[in-house]
Order: C-alpha cells, then sequence, then structure tokens
C-alpha cells in the first residue's frame, strides 16, 4: 500500500539535499510503514532514497514495497543491486512477489537474475 501524506516532506528532503533527514526517517521507522511512504514516490526518488539506506535496512525496505513500486525499481537499477536486493528480501515475501508476476514480467525478472553472479541468480532462478 502507497501512502502519499509524506511525499511532499520527501521531495523536498531529496530535492534540498536533506539526505541525512531522509535516511533518518527511513531508519528510525519501520520498514514497513518506510515502505508506505517511500513507495508513493516516483521510481527515480525511491531509487534515490534507497540509495541512502545501508543493508540490511535496504533490502528490508524493498521487501515491504508494494509488488508495482518493487517491479518498477528492480527496472531501472543495475542488475547487480536488483539481484542482491531480491536475494535479501525473506524467501517468503520474494517467492509470492515473484508468483504474482504475469509471464512477461517474469521473464523480464528472468533475464535480470541471468545477468547476477551465478551464486545469487541461482536460487532466484530457482524461483521463477
Amino acid at each position: 500500500m502507497k501512502n502519499p501524506l509524506l511525499v511532499p516532506e520527501l521531495r523536498d528532503m531529496l530535492a534540498s539535499d536533506r539526505l541525512d533527514d531522509l535516511r533518518e526517517f527511513c531508519e528510525s521507522t519501520s520498514p514497513e510503514v518506510a515502505a508506505e511512504f517511500l513507495g508513493a514516490l516516483t521510481t527515480s526518488e525511491l531509487k534515490s532514497a534507497l540509495a541512502l539506506l545501508e543493508d540490511p535496512a535496504r533490502a528490508t525496505v524493498f521487501a515491504h514495497l508494494d509488488d508495482d513500486a518493487r517491479l518498477e525499481l528492480v527496472e531501472v537499477l543495475d542488475k547487480e543491486t536488483a539481484s542482491d536486493l531480491m536475494t535479501a528480501m525473506p524467501e517468503e515475501l520474494r517467492i509470492g512477489f515473484l508468483e504474482r508476476l504475469s509471464e512477461e514480467q517474469q521473464a523480464k525478472m528472468k533475464a535480470i537474475f541471468e545477468q547476477a553472479p551465478p551464486e545469487e541468480a541461482q536460487p532466484l532462478l530457482e524461483t521463477l
């Protein structure tokens, strides 16, 4: 679920380089709540916001984004980052996400996974 309530403030933080404030917001709220608010940003803004976070916080927030936001984000991230985020997702959430994708979307994900290092790609490819 996306919550647009804080979108103007989050956008202002990004635009005015108040990145520490944005990072603090993401790290001080639960991943589920952070994902609700960040998920209402554009894909480009979401990518920038997630780049501020360190793992495992980045992967946890990613795991709690809605399917549409996750899919759009995976398509614009470099292949290694996308694979890292997908690999770091709890298996149950990852499998559920991949099962809900259309055949065309699954094919896109497979192409992304195949470009990842073999040790990361194998568990991802097995879920498709």
